[in-house]
């Protein structure tokens, strides 16, 4: 079983990501966080075994595209310019 934390601050996205999660098999979400501070709690607390999370409720969005703009691998992974 995959255990998943989603962490997005538009409620309607995360609900969507959560119902789709939840009809594979082996999946189960862990939590749902609206903010950062709340995702990383529920990430301490839960230790599953990936946050999918919106970067930007963690960076904020001027640091977010700053480290879009100079870190290739964080670019990769974060889907900058998306």
């Amino acid at each position: 079983m995959i255990r998943i934390v989603i962490a997005e601050d538009q409620g309607l996205l995360r609900g969507a990501l959560a119902s789709l999660l939840r009809l594979e098999d082996g999946i189960d979400i862990a939590g749902e966080a609206a903010d950062g501070r709340t995702a990383v709690s529920m990430a301490e607390a839960l230790r599953p075994d990936i946050v999918l999370m919106d970067v930007r409720i963690i960076l904020g969005r001027q640091r977010y595209e700053r480290t879009c703009a100079r870190d290739p691998v964080f670019r990769r992974h974060a889907a900058c310019g998306r």
